[in-house]
């Protein structure tokens, strides 16, 4: 079982982690930070670790899907760790992954404007976003931390909403459809 066949068969999983997280995250991101983007960047690590895991193969057994998750959540408890040590990276961290996930927006409202698209332009919106924001985080820390913390909040809390209510196509659908 790969991991888009565990996010296929148990959306109610991620979409309650994401309605709880998000608000948390949209609302206190500010006042919280270490904690909050200690947790964004142990819930991206962890599934971009089991997604990557899941492309190379090392899930399609028992044994390789324990031992896929596993190194996922201990390389998840590390970045938790060092997050919290060095803030100042944390902002940087925060930049880049708000950046991604607002390019992924511009592309989306580009795609519905033209109609079409190709796969290379959404990872070079999302790309090109993340390292302009990651640098704007340097620069403008406060003011990147309140808009970010309030957007990936937002994003996250509506993405879990989608998984019980529909309506929006998950990044799956959209990856295939380009």
């Amino acid at each position: 079982m790969n991991f888009s066949q565990i996010m296929h068969d148990y959306p109610w999983l991620f979409g309650i982690i994401m309605i709880v997280g998000g608000p948390i995250c949209a609302f206190f991101g500010r006042r919280f930070f270490p904690w909050v983007i200690s947790g964004i960047v142990a819930v991206t690590l962890l599934l971009g670790t089991l997604i990557v895991c899941s492309v190379l193969g090392f899930m399609e057994t028992t044994i390789g899907l324990g031992v896929s998750i596993g190194v996922a959540a201990i390389l998840a408890v590390i970045s938790v760790w060092l997050v919290f040590k060095t803030v100042w990276i944390a902002v940087g961290i925060l930049g880049l992954i708000g950046g991604f996930f607002l390019g992924s927006l511009i592309y989306s409202m580009f795609l519905v404007a033209i109609g079409g698209g190709a796969l290379w332009m959404m990872i070079s919106f999302s790309f090109l976003c993340s390292i302009f924001s990651g640098w704007l985080s340097f620069k403008y820390s406060k003011p990147v931390v309140l808009f970010f913390t309030s957007t990936v909040g937002s994003y996250a809390f509506m993405r879990g909403c989608s998984y019980f209510f529909g309506g929006y196509p998950s990044e799956a659908v959209i990856f295939h459809s380009l």
